[in-house]
C-alpha cells in the first residue's frame, strides 16, 4: 500500500487521531442517525408486510478535510453524534423491540392490519439525565416508526428512586391497558413482583438500562432486555486511555513510571458501572500502563456530588509525595 491514498471512515476517535495526524486524506462521516431511521424503518415495514421486498437505502454523509477538522461545525457533528451514541443506540433498540411486540401482539389476536399499542415505561428516576434524554429519546424514535399502520401511545411513570412505587405504578399500567411494559428497574436484584403482574396479565417487558440478574431473566419467556455491553466499553475506555498514555509521556506528570488515578463510581451496586471500571483498569494493565488509585468514590449519577467530591480526590492526589497523574 506505499503511496495509496487512505480515506477514513465514521467518527472514532481512532478516526478523527488519523485525519488529524495527516494519516489519512479526508474523513467520511456517515449520518449514523439517519442510518439507524432508515434500518429499522425498513425492518419494521418489512415486519408489517412479509411479501415486500426489503430495499437498500442511501444515507447523508459529510466530508472533512484535515484543515477543516477544527472547525466549529464539524466539531459540533463530531461531538454531538460522539456523545449521542449510546442513547440512541439504546432508545432505537427499545423502540425496535417495542414495535416487534406490538406486531406480535397484533398477530396473536387476529386483530386488523393496523397496531395501536399503548406502552407503559417505568423508570427508576426521571432526575437522572441520562434516563431523562434516553426517554426523550425513545419517544422520538417510536415516533419515527410510526406510520399508517403503527401508531403508538407511551405513558411514563417516574420511581423516584423506589422500588415499592415502581410496582404500584406497574401495577396501575397494567391495569391501564398498556400492552407492552418498558422497566428501568430501581433495584435490579428486585424484579419479582413486576413479573408477576406482568406474567398474570400476558404484558410483555421489555428491560433497560438496568439488566436484571439471570436467573430473574428466565422466569418467563416474554421477558426482554435491551443495553450496552458494559465489557465492551470499559475495555474501549482503558485502550483509549492507554493510547493517550503511550503516545504522550508528558501524561506522568511525576515521572515515577505509574499513573496515579481516582474513580468517581455511578452508583453502588450498578452491575455496569462495576464490569465498565474493571475492564477499563484491566485493560490499561494489560496494555502494560502501570496503575496506582489513590482514591474511590460514589457519585450516583449527579453531577453536583461529583463537583462535591472532586475536592477531596484532589486532596489526595496532592497528598502523594508530587504531583500525580490524573
Amino acid at each position: 500500500l506505499h503511496g495509496a491514498i487512505v480515506y477514513g471512515i465514521g467518527n472514532s476517535t481512532e478516526a478523527v487521531y488519523y485525519l488529524d495526524t495527516g494519516r489519512t486524506q479526508c474523513l467520511v462521516v456517515p449520518d449514523e442517525f439517519n442510518v439507524g431511521y432508515q434500518s429499522l424503518d425498513e425492518m419494521s415495514r418489512k415486519l408489517g408486510h412479509s411479501f415486500r421486498k426489503m430495499k437498500d437505502r442511501q444515507t447523508i454523509y459529510t466530508v472533512i478535510q484535515r484543515d477543516t477538522l477544527f472547525t466549529k461545525e464539524n466539531q459540533e457533528l463530531l461531538f454531538t453524534m460522539y456523545e449521542m451514541k449510546n442513547k440512541k443506540v439504546l432508545a432505537a433498540g427499545l423502540a425496535f423491540c417495542v414495535s416487534l411486540q406490538g406486531l406480535a401482539s397484533c398477530a396473536e389476536e387476529e386483530r386488523s392490519e393496523d397496531v395501536r399499542a399503548q406502552i407503559g415505561v417505568a423508570c427508576y428516576d426521571q432526575d437522572d439525565i441520562f434516563i431523562s434524554e434516553l426517554l426523550e429519546c425513545v419517544e422520538d424514535e417510536l415516533g419515527l416508526l410510526k406510520d399508517d399502520s403503527f401508531q403508538a401511545a407511551v405513558t411514563v411513570r417516574d420511581g423516584a428512586g423506589s422500588q415499592k412505587i415502581q410496582n404500584d405504578q406497574v401495577e396501575e399500567l397494567i391495569n391501564a391497558g398498556c400492552d407492552i411494559l418498558c422497566v428501568n428497574l430501581v433495584d435490579r436484584a428486585d424484579p419479582s413482583e413486576i413479573i408477576d403482574l406482568a406474567r398474570e396479565n400476558e404484558v410483555p417487558i421489555i428491560f433497560f438500562n438496568r439488566e436484571p440478574v439471570a436467573e430473574d431473566m428466565l422466569q418467563w419467556e416474554k421477558l426482554y432486555y435491551v443495553g450496552a455491553d458494559a465489557k465492551q466499553s470499559g475495555i474501549m475506555q482503558g485502550e483509549l486511555a492507554a493510547d493517550a498514555i503511550k503516545e504522550n509521556p508528558q501524561i506522568d506528570r511525576n515521572k515515577d513510571g505509574k499513573i496515579q488515578y481516582v474513580v468517581l463510581e455511578g452508583e453502588p451496586g450498578h452491575q455496569d458501572a462495576i464490569i465498565r471500571t474493571e475492564n477499563a483498569v484491566e485493560t490499561l494493565r494489560d496494555q502494560g500502563v502501570e496503575l496506582e488509585k489513590l482514591s474511590y468514590g460514589i457519585a450516583n449519577w449527579n453531577r453536583a456530588q461529583a463537583e462535591n467530591r472532586m475536592p477531596v480526590s484532589y486532596t489526595h492526589l496532592r497528598a502523594h509525595e508530587t504531583l500525580s497523574d490524573l
